[in-house]
């Protein structure tokens, strides 16, 4: 922060003064303007920016003087000899940072690139820095990988698309920082932004949502941040606004307060270049705050990949990223009584199509230890579940080579409530499923003649 300036007196015959602001808290108004300035027991650092060269030097540092204090007058006696160039990119985050810079140079402008990589199918993506055009569109922003998009979607449901001629239909406009937008891509695309300006850096991003379902940007500069961080002042006790999130990849963070219980989180830390639903329970704001960590990552952004080996006994009819997707919850999965073993299957079906699986680990878990199952809608090229649907169950038993239909002992909406055994997009129900395998005869009777057996 800048507290005071004034040109040198290059003539030698007087001392050139510089007047530093200090704080002031005599009204409310004035302690908002001047928060940042000085205040007793400050020591502020003074540095020359030479014209000639555009380079900033050292004259005296925080150690050349007593403390601040209102009203003083501190002389530098003496010959200062500045030397020591210090001007330069101090953020961390960018391409240029110089970490022995002490001031920035207004001349040298930070720059940052972020690299978003894109799966097969469907994401959800936001970006994390403002773009030099500040009325740029989002298919702006995408143009250079427009080959392979097939559709780009916002919370709102209007979409960016090619019509039968070819022609782009952009029916979303403006590209708004505060929004993650759904993009359907052929094959695996990376898309590169460049910009000397961070949207979340010293100031907070407020994010408006309204009650019911958002598509939100997570723009942060830093690799990523713990969800009940992001949401802390929602899911507070005083609060309680948040009903659910779910990241691109199907996974959910449901608070305490919604289960009647412990929260389900499987997101655990939400990243940079991605978008998020979130279901509120009223108007509110979510506030995107800057990096306190001081920590220094990389800005690019690697998918994640989905853990499930499609080389399994039920091969659902989507792969990527779920859309729309419905996270069921097992709690309890038995055969004929006993736990499912390792190397067994879950295979959710709407009618005769497999819409998602789940694989028994050696630890006993349906997937991974938040025993979940991720299901996909249909966007219209037969690549999921129908809403509304009946759903069904088969459980493929690894040591017997067979698979079988499972019966739902129980089907709860994630707070517990009974509700229809069907499909519903960005819903996080609980299951509890078991398989009652056909019994052996063991003896037959037969009395000819009797009619009885």
């Amino acid at each position: 922060m800048c507290v005071g300036w004034n040109y040198i007196d290059s003539s030698g015959s007087t001392f050139t003064t510089v007047p530093v602001q200090g704080s002031s808290t005599s009204t409310d108004f004035e302690s908002d303007q001047t928060a940042n300035y000085c205040s007793t027991g400050d020591k502020p650092a003074f540095y020359i920016f030479d014209s000639s060269t555009s380079e900033i030097y050292l004259l005296a540092d925080e150690n050349s003087f007593e403390s601040w204090e209102q009203f003083e007058y501190y002389p530098l006696l003496g010959t200062a000899n500045a030397v020591f160039e210090v001007g330069g990119c101090e953020n961390q985050y960018a391409e240029n940072y110089d970490s022995d810079a002490l001031v920035s140079d207004i001349n040298e402008f930070c720059f940052y690139n972020q690299t978003i990589d894109l799966q097969s199918g469907w994401n959800i993506f936001s970006i994390s820095l403002q773009p030099d055009n500040e009325n740029i569109s989002l298919f702006d922003i995408i143009s250079p990988i427009s080959d392979h998009v097939s559709l780009i979607l916002d919370e709102t449901g209007s979409g960016i698309f090619q019509n039968q001629t070819g022609a782009w239909i952009d029916n979303i406009g403006p590209w708004y920082e505060t929004e993650g937008y759904l993009i359907k891509v052929d094959s695996n695309q990376t898309l590169e932004i460049e910009s000397n300006q961070l949207i979340v850096d010293e100031n907070s991003l407020q994010i408006d949502l309204s009650q019911g379902w958002n598509i939100v940007s997570f723009p942060i500069a830093y690799e990523a941040d713990e969800v009940e961080d992001v949401f802390s002042d929602l899911i507070s006790p005083e609060a309680e606004e948040l009903y659910t999130v779910f990241s691109e990849t199907g996974d959910i963070f449901v608070p305490g307060y919604i289960t009647g219980g412990d929260p389900l989180n499987s997101i655990g830390s939400m990243s940079k270049g991605e978008g998020y639903y979130v279901k509120v329970l009223s108007n509110t704001t979510l506030t995107i705050k800057p990096d306190t960590t001081n920590m220094q990552f990389s800005f690019n952004t690697q998918p994640v990949v989905d853990n499930i080996s499609r080389d399994t006994h039920f091969i659902p009819v989507w792969s990527g990223n779920p859309l729309n997707p419905m996270t069921i919850t097992v709690d309890n999965f038995l055969w004929n009584n006993v736990p499912l073993q390792s190397g067994d299957e879950i295979g959710v079906f709407d009618g005769e199509h497999c819409v998602g699986v789940g694989v028994v680990t050696e630890d006993g878990y349906i997937n991974d230890e938040n025993n979940q199952i991720k299901v996909s809608k249909d966007d219209g090229s037969g690549n999921g579940y129908t809403e509304f649907n009946e759903i069904s169950f088969r459980v493929w038993r690894s040591s017997l080579d067979t698979d079988i239909d499972a019966t739902i002992d129980s089907w709860t909406d994630v707070s517990g409530g009974d509700v229809s055994e069907v499909f519903e997009a960005l819903t996080t129900p609980r299951l509890e499923l078991r398989v009652y395998p056909p019994s052996a005869v063991s003896n037959i009777n037969l009395s000819p003649g009797s009619g009885n057996v």
